[in-house]
């Protein structure tokens, strides 16, 4: 039989690998030598210095022919009515600010619509209702043309047909 090696054994199979290593990075950096340096030199150069005055300048074209904008705007309201305000620097060529209200729609149509839309609404829920009181009326007819029955049969009080 075989008998299996202590570890003890196996805790000095690493040493030869790690001294052959350390070896041979001695042996390869005992001939080398360091990079040499090299200072760079700073070179001065000789230059004009103007200094500039700060101005307020209004820029302004000047030209011949006719002028088209590069873009062009065309606008679609969400809603129908009629425009009852116009901003007054809306004009051909004007910046405005970003979120500035540039027309006012008359809201009236708007708000008509709305109320006739909620009283549509409004008229389907009644009818809605309607329909379910006239099945629970239909219901207790039924119901008390039964409890007639079975009194006529004596099985029920007059009393029960009465309340009914």
């Amino acid at each position: 039989m075989l008998s299996e090696p202590s570890p003890r054994k196996h805790r000095w199979l690493i040493l030869p690998p790690i001294a052959v290593g350390i070896a041979i990075l001695v042996w390869m950096a005992q001939g080398r030598e360091p990079p040499a340096r090299v200072d760079a030199d700073e070179r001065a150069h000789a230059v004009r210095v103007i200094e500039a005055p700060a101005l307020e300048l209004v820029p302004t074209a000047e030209g011949c022919g006719p002028v088209r904008p590069s873009k062009v705007w065309k606008a679609v309201a969400q809603v129908a009515g009629r425009i009852i305000e116009v901003h007054p620097r809306l004009r051909d060529g004007e910046i405005l600010a970003a979120g500035t209200e540039l027309l006012r729609i008359d809201p009236i149509d708007y708000e008509l619509a709305q109320a006739e839309a909620e009283l549509a609404v409004e008229e389907e829920n009644v009818r809605a209702s309607l329909e379910i009181e006239a099945r629970n009326q239909r219901l207790a007819d039924q119901e008390l043309e039964r409890l007639r029955k079975l009194s006529r049969q004596g099985t029920v009080s007059d009393r029960d047909v009465d309340q009914a």
